[in-house]
């Protein structure tokens, strides 16, 4: 519950600094997607995939706007995963997570340096970096 607090959080701070809390369109949206993703369990997935996709876009490592079907999702567009809209586009949530069947979420990012972001970020997170 925690972490699904937390995402609710980060989301809704992303909706209102787009500029986008006040249109009833996107809080319904996002507020459906929400509920999904956090009875599907994946709200510290997401999480984590925000910490190093905002953390390589601020130390220059290349990641695109979006690919495959996380763009369909506000919540990643809120949290700075994808940067396209996917409402203003016809994107849809379903296709990321699809709440009528089970799947895996997996988010593609290529060849993207995890051991520099690990040892970056270890001293914020508890991990050996000695693994890494």
């Amino acid at each position: 519950a925690e972490l699904d607090n937390f995402l609710c959080f980060r989301a809704e701070k992303g909706l209102k600094a787009k500029g986008l809390d006040t249109n009833p369109e996107y809080n319904k949206r996002l507020e459906y997607e929400l509920e999904v993703i956090c009875k599907a369990g994946f709200a510290g997935y997401l999480l984590i995939v925000a910490d190093y996709i905002n953390w390589a876009r601020n130390n220059g490592v290349g990641v695109g706007p979006g690919r495959g079907s996380s763009a369909g999702s506000l919540v990643c567009y809120c949290l700075g995963i994808t940067q396209i809209d996917p409402i203003e586009f016809g994107l849809l949530f379903e296709r990321f997570i699809n709440p009528d069947r089970g799947k895996i979420l997996s988010i593609n990012t290529e060849e993207f340096p995890f051991s520099k972001f690990l040892k970056e970020m270890s001293p914020t997170i508890d991990i050996d970096i000695s693994l890494v």
